[in-house]
């Protein structure tokens, strides 16, 4: 069965281990692209990181302009998009561009994000993997917060 799909960022710029949990998900015959958006958060990651990151970083970009055509963000996505900011303002922007760039291709959103709400849009159809668990010095600082005041 080929599935359009169009990979979220959360994906991407996920570690190895997760995107390896990513990559059994898409099938050979699935059609999957990253919406251009997505590009452009990862190149914003290689220029923000430090240099041992942002040569890793820089290799993962690379390996996505490689492997996965890059959907643009034309003007049925920019209607979609306009829809969602009227109906869903407090969403990101981001997010919101991946969903509407999904929807005014016809692509399913393959994610690990369940704080995007995408299930909240209109049209948007999801292929939901499981969340990466937290890291291990994440999970120290919330086992170190006082109650009520978890970090994220």
């Amino acid at each position: 069965m080929r599935r359009r799909l169009i990979l979220d960022g959360c994906v991407l710029g996920a570690t190895p281990g997760q995107r390896s949990r990513a990559r059994i998900q898409i099938h050979p015959d699935d059609d999957a692209v990253v919406a251009a958006i997505t590009v452009a958060e990862l190149y914003r990651s290689v220029d923000a990181a430090d240099a041992p990151s942002r040569r890793l970083r820089g290799a993962l970009l690379a390996e996505v302009l490689t492997l996965l055509p890059v959907e643009p963000f034309d003007a049925e996505a920019a209607r979609v998009l306009g829809r969602f900011l009227e109906r869903e303002p407090g969403l990101a922007l981001y997010d919101l561009m991946v969903a509407a760039t999904a929807v005014s291709t016809d692509r399913f959103v393959l994610t690990t994000d369940r704080r995007a709400l995408f299930e909240r849009l209109p049209g948007v159809r999801c292929v939901p993997l499981p969340e990466p668990p937290p890291s291990a010095a994440r999970a120290r600082s919330r086992r170190r917060a006082a109650p009520g005041t978890a970090r994220s």
